[in-house]
Order: structure tokens, then C-alpha cells, then sequence
């Protein structure tokens, strides 16, 4: 690294400090990763690269700690309680207001709740960011059922006590045989 880009990269850590509102911070990312950008064209090596992307998730992780304290605005639907009128819009700023997107909100959010480890690691750029947002998530449903169809037989495809065969039961039952399905569920205090 040159001396210059050590000033632009000391430069980054005082921004990083000064980064008090969720725009400041996602300026701030943006920021780094453009610098990560030029860092990977000009050549400056993986150091360079690799200080540059820190910086963007000290950044993302910092805009994710403030998105998840601040309220959220709940939007002018209209309510139940109050007979179903139209609600005056709040005065909280939309995340669109704000100028981040959901996909920038929800990822920043999962950054911000990564554990201190497996931040440093990604920090690092000892792994990346999908395998640690993959291995730190909750297990979806959909994931669950993909991993056992993988493993699964041609007998449990058909067993309705497997989750492949319930899934295929499910799906292939009407709506009162579902309806009694949760039922009983409910009754066995399973649901």
C-alpha cells in the first residue's frame, strides 16, 4: 500500500467514528467499497482490498445497529380498532425516506446480529459474507425440507410420518382435511 492510501484507509476509521446516522453510515459503506473497487483495479493488493471491505461492514454493521433501535414507521394502513380509517402518516422517516432499500435494511440488520467471531472472520476476509449470513440464519422451513428431500428414500417420499411425506399429504389434501389436520395438532399441543 502506498502512503496515501494508508491516509484515505486512517481517514476511514475516523469516518467510521463520526458515522452517527444510518445515511452516514451507509454513505460510509458505499464509500469503502468503491475504495475496495479502486484498490482491486490499480493493484494494490489484497491488504488494501481486504481493509477497504472492513471498513464497509464496520459500516453495514454499524447502520444495522441503528436500524434495528430506531422505531419503526407502521405505515397509514387502516386498523381494526378504530373502524377501519385511514390513519394520519407518522412523522418516523420510511426506510425509502431515509434512502436505503429493504434487501440494505434486512442485510445490514443480519450483519449487525453475526456474532463477534464470525464478524472478525468476515472483517478478515477469512469467509464471506453469504456463508456467514447462511450459517448464522435460522434454518427456513424450505431449507429444512430441501435438505431432507436430498437424503430421503422412495419410501419415505410416501411415509406420511416423514416430513416429505407430509409435505406431500399436505399439499395434496383439501381444506377441511387440513383444517382437522391442525386440530388435532393443536389438541396434541403441537402446533
Amino acid at each position: 500500500m502506498t502512503e496515501n492510501s494508508l491516509e484515505i484507509f486512517s481517514r476511514g476509521s475516523q469516518m467510521l467514528a463520526e458515522a452517527n446516522t444510518i445515511q452516514k453510515a451507509k454513505d460510509l459503506k458505499d464509500l469503502a467499497l468503491t475504495a475496495a473497487d479502486w484498490a482491486r483495479r490499480v493493484g494494490a493488493g489484497e491488504a488494501a482490498i481486504t481493509l477497504a471491505k472492513a471498513y464497509a461492514f464496520e459500516a453495514e454493521h454499524r447502520m444495522g445497529e441503528m436500524l434495528k433501535e430506531i422505531k419503526k414507521n407502521p405505515g397509514t394502513r387502516p386498523s381494526k380498532e378504530d373502524g377501519g380509517t385511514m390513519q394520519v402518516p407518522p412523522s418516523i422517516p420510511t426506510i425509502a425516506e431515509i434512502g436505503i432499500t429493504k434487501n440494505e435494511s434486512a442485510r445490514a440488520q443480519k450483519v449487525a446480529a453475526l456474532p463477534d467471531e464470525t464478524f472478525e472472520e468476515l472483517k478478515r476476509g477469512k469467509i464471506t459474507i453469504k456463508k456467514a449470513l447462511d450459517e448464522n440464519s435460522l434454518c427456513s422451513p424450505s431449507k429444512t425440507f430441501k435438505k431432507e428431500r436430498e437424503n430421503s428414500t422412495p419410501e419415505e417420499d410416501n411415509d406420511p410420518k416423514s416430513l416429505i411425506g407430509l409435505k406431500r399429504y399436505w399439499r395434496e389434501s383439501n381444506k377441511k382435511t387440513k383444517k382437522l389436520f391442525l386440530q388435532w395438532l393443536k389438541e396434541r399441543n403441537e402446533l
